[in-house]
């Protein structure tokens, strides 16, 4: 900071602070050597105040950064500007006479960056001069006090934000910019340049110049390479100015007229557009090196007053249209509107109030149309076109009359008030007519030779009777047309420009067109109304062709009459050969009839989608077509609000690209074809109201693809009488209101990618072939009914029943159902005469569910089936259930009458209350799939059961008939049941696949309480029965004397038996997780509780029991508990054998009898009772003694037949032998007493135990109790 003094860099010196921020502040002046020298800030601001001037005197780039603020008194790089690399600019010179000057390397923007209000200042009497090399953007004000500004973007664009104001106060505006030059227009702020009485100059030489508001009380010279555009229209005219000349390569208000306020215009553009919006009065005159306007696109001046063309300033467009809205338009003399254009973008149009030429004026549109619209009077003197509509409010007069042509057209169209010629004669050279009466009267035209109305279509306007105003071809206001030729007829217009257009009109008269040859109706260059008649019949009759919209563009038939006001008589069209709507036309009626008829072919076709031809009553008219060849229907409507509509063809009824045939009342839809219909490529066939739909093909196909078939309370009938029926491709067959769905083909049926959505019923029957629905969606608010007279096939489609069931059949062959949902609020019944498949899909009967293959099989992978009541499937041979789920809210059955029932890959059974299957030959459950039911669950095999997992809340009751049950998951749970009931012939308990290799089955209680209780029986006519239960859980076991689990789903199936026997083989039973092999524990025992043995567990080999608890007696029915022929085990790992209570006269005695002949028997009782561990009576020969495995001696006694064999006791108490013994037990009551008192623990120093004594000694231990 120097207070006072001037502060001045020398040569080859530099300040370099990277990214910190320079504030230089100087009193005097802030001087730049000549050389080398620089302020460097890296990326960070620069600040630089000084109470004089900042001056420069070397050409380097003298100041670098990111945002800089120059404060001066005097000036700033006046005269030699400041070298610059920064970002972002302010300056202000606050009262001096310099300049500021700055040229900047790198994008600028000039901004606010200390709070001032504008972005450079120079309040004194200099200019401001700013240079980048690249873009230059303007966000906040840049002023002058009367001197001038001049912007240059050597290498970029200028860019004024909408902040970003311009004012000279006086000065002139100068801006160049190498690229475009844009003024931002934000909609609530405009850029603005304000030049006062200065005159404004802006050149952008690399694009366009985008304009927010010009002000200037001189002249705008704007010059673009590219075009001259509107940003926007905030705050009034883009250009307010005295003289505006306007220069461009591209286009002059393209997209959106140029606004002025100006006296005088000229304006030129190499191509494109020039559209001008003056809001005052215009003379087009030279401004600047510019006469006249000038392009070779299209002219549009809309002028809010008066138009005047100076002497010899010409409006030329040289290839496009010149449109002129104005009041009053004068041509001065040699002042010509030119149009060199092509008759489709050349024309010529003037909405004006008056004209008047001057001599030697012209207009000539070339080979394009000129269409002046006047309110008042046209004074012309000459006027050249193709096509040369004029319509005068008042009059159509020559101005100055001469001898020569006055209008040269092809077509000349004119309407008049007060008269066209009628002071001076019009000369004109015409080719074809249009005409308008106002008054009263009839048109009645005879012709020879072909006749043409409005070919190009710029027709006369007339306000109709319901209120519009129409461009019309031949027209009368007052009494019927007749136009009869011998050759043919050609309506050819006018266009609709700028309104609606009629090509015959009738105020309520009758129009009759006869042709000997063809009736041909259409424009090539606009839509319109070939006939209109408010009220009036149309009579159509040609010995040829009928062909209304033949050029590409609409042409209809009292359109206006019944959109307007329901105004429409009838409509009689004949034609000896063809009948065609084409291109949006329509044909509309009201009360009366709507008749086509045609010798060969009628046709009703769309172009683009949205503009559809049509058919059309509004009220209660029937429409009828009769053709004796084909009706097409493409992409057309054949629609009635209250009638009926019948399409009869000789051969084919074809709809497609998006056709529609609709009744929105109570009418009926017929569709007959003598061979085939086909609704294709987005067709719809809608009825709204009551009326049926019918659509039948006698001979043929009926074809839906895609497309829609929509009736509401009625029926929709689909009859292919000898051939197919195809549903195809996105398709919809629908009733939306209560009417019900029938389709038939006498051979087959095909629904693909579709939907069918039915109100009540839907039925769907191939009578002698298959019904294939795929990737479609069928629902129905009642019954859905399926029926193939071989397969039907069903893949990734979704089929629903709303309130009531689904029924599909395959009379004769397969039903085969792939990735598909089928939903019924009540029974769901698939039935084959052979196969049912289904992969991948969902099926959910609300009541029962019913799947029937009767010669064949079921197969189901993988799917969800569930229902809310009963499930039943049912196959000839296998049922498969492959990774699937099928729950039901009822009973599952499955059957698999003559083979296998397979349940594999992660399937899920669940049931709410039975489960029953039954298969001729195996059932199998994989390891991985489980079977639940609530209640019962029943399997019966003809064969062999592998069970993976089986649950029931009751019972579960599993038959092997001729073969085995089988483990199918290893050391898991196989069956978890309050009771068990397993019948074999061949064994009970084998590895799934290896016949001879045992392995248990797993059984679990359910539980009560804590515990995991569980009642079992099984019996095998041959082959060992090995059973664990409670592996997991504490819960005891019963061996019943007799479970019985019945079941009634296919039929009544009971399964009983008790106890646990076979016939040859071997019983293990396990309560626990108990691992003992061969005299030893291969683990710690756990879980499980008593065994009670309530049957008989009989086997014509050994029987081993396990238990973690006690092995207790329940059987009184019979003398044995356990029968064996081979060497057995009961080992109670956690309690006793058999039950002694200490009651002294044996009353609470309750030993295991057993019959093991031929055997030894091996016991352990891991507790004792009253110091008994094991009470067993009966028969173990040929040794009658008990065995125990080393380490496994029971702790308490062991009785044998009322003798004492051994255990812990015994080996305690009995080291020798008293002959006061031998009296013991020898008279009944006394044993008890005696027994109790020795075995006192006061009577015998108990010892470690161990035997002292030969056979013979320890044979004498034997107590006998009675």
């Amino acid at each position: 900071n120097y207070a006072t003094g001037t502060v001045i860099q020398a040569a080859n010196t530099g300040l370099s602070l990277p990214n910190y921020a320079v504030s230089l502040n100087a009193g005097g002046n802030i001087n730049f050597a000549a050389l080398n020298t620089s302020i460097d800030a890296g990326s960070a601001p620069i600040h630089l105040v000084a109470g004089g001037s900042i001056t420069d005197n070397n050409t380097n780039i003298d100041i670098e950064g990111g945002d800089l603020v120059a404060e001066a008194g005097v000036g700033i790089g006046s005269g030699n500007k400041i070298e610059t690399q920064v970002s972002r600019l302010a300056a202000w010179v606050t009262t001096g006479n310099g300049n500021i000057e700055f040229e900047n390397t790198g994008d600028l923007t000039l901004d606010d960056l200390v709070g001032w209000g504008y972005a450079v200042l120079n309040a004194g009497t200099g200019n401001i001069n700013i240079t980048v090399n690249s873009n230059l953007t303007v966000d906040d004000s840049v002023i002058s006090t009367g001197g001038n500004i001049n912007l240059n973007a050597n290498s970029g664009a200028i860019i004024q934000n909408a902040t970003g104001d311009i004012t000279t106060n006086g000065g002139n505006y100068t801006a160049t910019a190498a690229g475009f030059y844009e003024m931002k227009d934000i909609g609530t702020d405009v850029a603005f340049v304000n030049s006062g009485a200065g005159d404004i100059t802006i050149t952008a030489n690399g694009g366009d110049i985008t304009l927010g508001r010009l002000i200037s009380g001189a002249t705008a010279y704007l010059s673009a390479s590219g075009a001259v555009l509107d940003g926007g229209d905030t705050s009034g005219e883009d250009i307010e100015v005295n003289s505006v000349e306007l220069i461009a390569g591209t286009g002059i208000g393209n997209g959106n007229h140029i606004d002025t306020k100006a006296v005088y215009l000229a304006a030129t553009s190499t191509a494109g557009p020039i559209n001008v919006n003056e809001t005052d009065n215009l003379e087009v005159t030279q401004v600047g090196t510019t006469i006249g306007i000038t392009t070779t696109g299209d002219i549009d001046l809309d002028i809010g007053d008066n138009l005047t063309l100076a002497a010899n300033n010409d409006i030329n467009s040289n290839g496009g249209g010149i449109t002129i809205d104005a009041n009053d338009v004068t041509q001065n003399n040699n002042a010509d509107i030119l149009s060199s254009g092509t008759p489709t973008d050349g024309d010529i149009t003037l909405n004006i109030r008056s004209l008047i030429q001057g001599s030697d004026s012209k207009i000539d549109a070339g080979s394009a149309n000129v269409d002046i619209n006047a309110t008042g009077s046209v004074y012309l003197d000459e006027i050249n076109g193709n096509i040369v509509d004029i319509s005068a409010g008042n009059n159509i007069e020559e101005n100055a009359p001469d001898a020569g042509i006055d209008i040269t057209a092809y077509d000349l169209l004119m309407t008049a008030s007060t008269g066209i010629g009628n002071n001076n004669t019009l000369e004109t050279q015409v080719s074809r007519l249009n005409a308008y009466n106002s008054t009263s009267g009839n048109i009645d035209i005879h012709n020879t030779g072909d006749l043409t109305i409005d070919d190009i279509g710029l027709g006369q306007i007339v306000t109709a009777p319901d209120g519009f105003n129409y461009a019309i071809g031949v027209g009368n206001d007052g009494g019927d047309i007749s136009i009869q030729v011998a050759s043919s007829i050609f309506l050819r217009g006018p266009a609709p420009i700028p309104v609606y257009s009629i090509a015959v009109y009738a105020n309520g008269g009758d129009i009759t067109l006869i042709a000997d040859g063809d009736i041909l109706a259409g424009s090539t260059i606009g839509d319109m109304c070939a006939i209109d008649t408010f009220g009036g019949d149309v009579t159509l009759n040609a010995g040829n062709n009928v062909y209304l919209g033949d050029q590409g563009n609409y042409a209809d038939v009292n359109y206006e009459s019944v959109s307007s006001l329901t105004l429409g008589g009838a409509i009689s069209i004949t034609a000896g050969n063809d009948i065609t709507l084409d291109n949006f036309t329509y044909v509309w009626g009201v009360d009366d009839d709507i008749n086509f008829t045609a010798g060969n072919d009628i046709n009703i076709i769309t172009r683009v989608s949205g503009e559809e031809s049509e058919v059309y009553t509004d009220g209660t008219g029937d429409i009828i077509f009769n053709a004796t060849n084909n009706i097409n229907v493409v992409g057309g409507w054949v629609d009635s609000e209250a009638g009926n509509i019948s399409i009869t063809a000789g051969n084919d009824v074809n709809t497609s690209a998006s056709a529609v045939i609709a009744s929105y009342g109570d009418g009926d839809i017929s569709i007959l074809a003598t061979n085939n219909v086909n609704i294709t490529t987005g067709s719809m066939v809608i009825g709204l109201g009551a009326g049926d739909i019918t659509i039948t093909a006698t001979n043929g196909d009926v074809t839906i693809d895609p497309s829609v078939v929509s009736g509401n309370d009625g029926d929709v009938i689909i009859t292919a009488s000898a051939g197919d029926v195809y549903i195809l491709d996105n398709s919809t067959v629908e009733t939306t209101g209560t009417g019900s769905i029938d389709i038939t083909g006498n051979q087959d049926v095909y629904i693909t990618d579709s939907t069918v959505n039915s109100g009540d019923d839907l039925t769907i029957e191939a009578e002698n072939n298959d019904v294939e629905i795929n990737s479609s969606t069928l629902t129905a608010q009642e019954e859905v009914e399926i029926t193939g007279d071989d397969d039907v096939k069903i893949t990734s489609s979704i089929l629903s029943s709303a309130n009531s069931n689904v029924n599909i059949t395959g009379t004769n062959d397969d039903v085969d159902i792939s990735g598909s949902n089928i939903v019924a609020d009540n029974n769901i019944t698939i039935e084959a005469d052979d196969n049912v498949d289904i992969t991948d899909g969902w099926i959910d009967a609300g009541n029962n569910m019913n799947i029937t293959a009767n010669t064949g099989y079921v197969t189901i992978d993988p799917t969800i089936l569930q229902t809310g009541n009963n499930m039943k499937i049912q196959a000839a041979t296998d049922v498969n259930i492959v990774q699937s789920t099928l729950v039901s809210g009822g009973d599952i059955g499955i059957q698999a009458t003559a083979n296998d029932i397979n349940i594999s890959d992660y399937s899920t059974l669940w049931a709410l209350d039975e489960t029953q299957l039954v298969a001729g030959r195996d059932i199998i459950i994989s390891s991985d799939s489980t079977s639940t039911s609530a209640d019962d669950a029943t399997l019966t095999a003809g064969r062999n059961v592998e069970i993976g997992y089986v649950e029931a809340g009751n019972g579960v009751g599993i038959e092997a008939t001729t073969g085995m049950i089988f483990d199918n998951n290893g050391d898991a749970v196989n069956i978890i049941a309050q009771e068990v009931v397993l019948l074999a012939a061949s064994g009970i308990g084998y590895t799934a696949g290896l016949p001879g290799t045992p392995d248990a089955i797993e059984i679990q209680g359910r539980p009560v309480g804590a515990e995991y209780p569980v009642e079992v029986a099984a019996n095998t006519t041959n082959g060992d029965i090995w059973i664990r239960t409670n592996t997991e859980v504490n819960g005891d076991l019963t061996i019943s004397s007799g479970v019985t689990v019945t079941t009634n789903v296919i039929s009544t199936q009971t399964i009983t038996a008790g106890g646990v026997n076979t016939g040859n083989g071997n019983i293990r039973i396990e309560n626990g997780y108990i691992r003992f092999e061969n005299g030893g524990l291969l683990a710690p025992v756990a879980f499980g509780g008593d065994m009670t043995i309530e049957g008989v567990i009989q086997a014509n080999g050994s029987v081993k029991l396990h238990t973690n608890g006690s092995i207790l007696d329940n059987n009184t029915a019979t003398p044995y508990d356990v029968i064996a022929t081979d060497t057995s085990e009961m080992m109670a790992f956690d309690g006793t054998i058999g039950v002694f209570d200490g009651v002294s006269n044996g009353s609470g005695y309750d030993p295991i009898e057993v019959n093991i002949n031929p055997g030894d028997l091996y016991v352990y009782a891991s507790d004792e009772n009253f110091f008994v561990s094991v009470g067993i009576d009966g028969i173990v020969q040929p040794r009658d003694v008990l065995l125990c495995y080393p380490h496994f001696t029971p702790p308490g006694l062991i009785f044998f037949n009322g003798r004492m064999n051994g255990g812990m006791r015994s080996n305690q108490w009995f080291r020798g032998v008293s002959t006061s013994i031998q009296y013991i037990g020898a008279v009944d009551g006394v044993y008890s007493d005696t027994l109790l008192q020795l075995i006192q623990d006061k009577y015998f120093q108990q010892e470690e135990s161990y035997w002292e004594m030969d056979p013979e000694l320890e044979d004498s231990l034997d107590i006998v109790m009675r």
